[in-house]
């Protein structure tokens, strides 16, 4: 047969062929359910590979044709297809860069965290301690900025390619059985030294609160969010958190809490968020907004979502310290002994500076007397209750400036402050009683002349020096 001949009945054959109905289907279907291609093929070693595995098909099915004289043979012939990558339902408010996929014959893969990723922060710890796998590095976001570890229910890669996917996470009551809204949180890669995948957060949300933008606003500053929400009575909580990265891994408290609050959607139907947040002093610097709704039962999230956010520096207020902040130190007093003056102006410049340490060494370590039901601890007892409302501090340089007197009864003089508790309450005359009216109110007037006596706050010096006591009660 002559070249001219052949061509001719390679042309008539190949007419005659006929593809077969489903041959699209099933090529799909071989497509579908062959693994992933590894991250380091490129586009365009696939392409052609599958081109030069159709034409070398294509050429084998035709050469049968015109060999075999078998009329019963059907020929597949497939269409190159493209899968296109699943589009997240959730709004965006940060969108991550996608990873750059190193090329091995380009030269050593670059190591960095990935690109996107808020979480862990970026300088936390050596790199290689990130997570190696979208699953932990979701579950260790959630945990770490709400202390929930919720179960993985998917993970979906969202590109054949760079390493990047969707991973759902949603609450489980006793029985395992899942309730409340799922979220999505998406995870990002990166490359460590080796090659090797390691895994960061770059957000967490629910269709149950949407936050589509937010603001800094007012003076005190407050976090005001723009969006969506539906949660157990409309009350959705926020925590802004300000990210820790200075020598910690993603094992460690990832956060520090700068503001705590709520804010209202809807409690049947999504409504517009409303409220906002007063963010408290802090340097300034990344951070996240946590959004939680953890319903009646308040167990764990029914919906959650989680953005990262600049937080804008907040200077401290110049609200006191302490009680005595701003008080006059006890003014001198030529009269007392040396030894008991020197005490109590340190006292007084320690209480008025709220200095802990400077009031704990001059407590006599041998005994001193500060509570009727508390031993050990004068300074964290005084603490508790300046955080409480109480003012111990206040009133510790308030009697200081009173008229003092002195008891004999012991092995040496003590110096008491006030002159009345000593005293029979029946002769306290009405001027030192105005002297105790600079601290006190009528019911601590009646509830003495009830008792028949002065047991308010009192400070014992001894002649030496020592500090012994300040107490209130009977």
């Amino acid at each position: 047969m002559t070249p001219e001949e052949l061509q001719d009945a390679l042309s008539e054959r190949a007419s005659q062929v006929e593809p077969s109905s489903d041959a699209y289907a099933q090529l799909a279907d071989k497509i579908a359910a062959a693994p992933p291609a590894p991250w380091w093929q490129s586009p365009r070693f696939l392409w052609l590979a599958v081109a030069g595995a159709g034409l070398a098909a294509i050429v084998a099915l035709v050469a049968f044709g015109v060999f075999d004289d078998s009329d019963s043979a059907d020929v597949v012939a497939a269409p190159a297809t493209s899968t296109a990558a699943p589009t997240p339902t959730t709004t965006a408010t940060v969108t991550p860069e996608p990873t750059q996929t190193p090329d091995p014959g380009a030269g050593p893969v670059e190591p960095g965290p990935p690109t996107g990723a808020i979480w862990p922060a970026s300088d936390a710890g050596p790199f290689g301690e990130w997570p190696t796998d979208p699953a932990s590095a979701a579950q260790g976001f959630v945990a770490a900025l709400t202390g929930f570890d919720l179960p993985v229910g998917a993970v979906t890669m969202l590109d054949p390619i760079d390493p990047i996917a969707d991973v759902t996470l949603q609450s489980r009551d006793e029985e395992g059985e899942p309730f409340g809204e799922a979220t999505v949180v998406r995870v990002v890669g990166g490359f460590d030294e080796t090659g090797a995948e390691r895994w960061g957060a770059a957000w967490a949300r629910s269709d149950e609160i949407q936050v589509e933008s937010w603001d800094f606003i007012g003076d005190p500053v407050a976090f005001e969010p723009q969006g969506l929400g539906r949660a157990f009575e409309g009350t959705i909580s926020v925590s802004l958190l300000a990210a820790v990265s200075e020598g910690a891994g993603p094992d460690a408290p990832a956060s520090n809490v700068v503001g705590e609050w709520f804010v209202m959607g809807g409690g049947v139907e999504l409504e517009p968020l409303d409220g906002a947040v007063p963010v408290d002093a802090n340097p300034g610097g990344p951070g996240y907004a946590v959004f939680t709704d953890l319903g009646g039962l308040g167990v764990a999230p029914t919906s959650l979502t989680i953005e990262g956010i600049d937080i804008p520096a907040v200077a401290s207020d110049e609200a006191p310290d302490c009680s005595a902040s701003g008080l006059e130190a006890p003014e001198a007093d030529e009269t007392l002994p040396e030894a008991v003056e020197a005490t109590r102006q340190a006292i007084g410049a320690a209480a008025t500076a709220c200095d802990a340490e400077a009031l704990e060494a001059l407590i006599n370590p041998a005994g001193f007397s500060y509570s009727f039901g508390e031993d050990g601890d004068p300074i964290g007892y005084w603490r508790e209750l300046e955080a409480t409302g109480g003012e111990p501090l206040r009133f510790l340089v308030g009697t200081l400036s009173l008229p003092w007197t002195v008891d004999d009864l012991g092995d040496e003089p003590l110096f008491v402050w006030p002159d009345v508790f000593i005293a029979d309450w029946a002769e306290v005359t009405d001027a030192q009683k105005d002297e105790l009216r600079l601290l006190y109110e009528d019911g601590d007037f009646a509830g003495w002349d009830s008792f028949g006596g002065f047991i308010g706050y009192r400070v014992g010096i001894t002649e030496s020096g020592d500090w012994i006591f300040f107490i209130i009660g009977d």
